[in-house]
């Protein structure tokens, strides 16, 4: 009996420590469906524009499951809310080139165009604005300060700091069961990233992080 007793006790420490390396082997940048890793801004006499890049998934939906991932860079015009002209965006990629008109978003109140893309890792480009038979081309650079964690060095701080936040999340098999939503976001020339673990629509880990440290500074349900 006691070395079935023993037994027992050591399959279940070896299970114990399979799961914490399975844990620790985790790669959670795999599990990201919404991403925002960079934020531009430029400005051309009276244009003023902000630009987001990142991916998401296809078929977007809080469902704890992360589908292909599509690139795209967002673009608004932060000062034409009243303007009732009419402008599209050019951008120019890898010999490849995009067109998106732009629409006012309620939301926002500004105007904003949304292209998919493939990937690219520039911290300034350039962009063409056109109104009417007016052509304007700006140039926008990033505006993350420097040594601001990459999205992917975010998620490992996060999983050094909170093994126990993760694990939750982990099946008997060290599977991850739940899709990430990750946006830098720069303060007062800070970094911050949001995390989002999200298991389905009516459940989510809400996180913010310092962008320089990967410090995490809240944590909160959302339902």
């Amino acid at each position: 009996m006691k070395v079935l007793k023993k037994l027992f006790i050591m399959v279940c420490a070896l299970s114990f420590l399979t799961l914490i390396g399975c844990s620790n082997q985790l790669n959670l940048s795999n599990y990201v469906s919404q991403l925002k890793s960079n934020i531009y801004e430029g400005t051309f006499n009276d244009l003023t524009v902000m630009a987001n890049y990142g991916f998401i998934e296809d078929n977007s939906a809080n469902d704890g499951v992360v589908n292909k991932t599509n690139y795209y860079l967002t673009v608004k015009l932060l000062n034409k809310q009243t303007d009732y002209s009419t402008y599209t965006l050019k951008f120019c990629q890898d010999g490849n080139e995009y067109e998106k008109k732009f629409e006012l978003n309620p939301i926002s109140n500004s105007f904003s165009a949304t292209i998919f893309i493939s990937p690219f890792s520039a911290n300034s480009f350039e962009i063409t604005i056109i109104n009417s038979s007016t052509q304007q081309v700006v140039k926008l650079n990033s505006i993350l300060p420097k040594n601001t964690l990459t999205p992917e060095v975010a998620l490992k701080k996060l999983q050094e700091q909170q093994p126990s936040l993760i694990k939750n999340y982990l099946d008997e098999n060290g599977n991850f069961k739940a899709e990430i939503i990750q946006r830098v976001l720069v303060k007062d020339n800070h970094p911050y990233y949001y995390v989002g673990i999200v298991e389905n629509s009516s459940n989510t880990k809400a996180m913010l992080l310092d962008g320089f440290t990967g410090e995490v500074l809240a944590i909160r349900n959302v339902f």
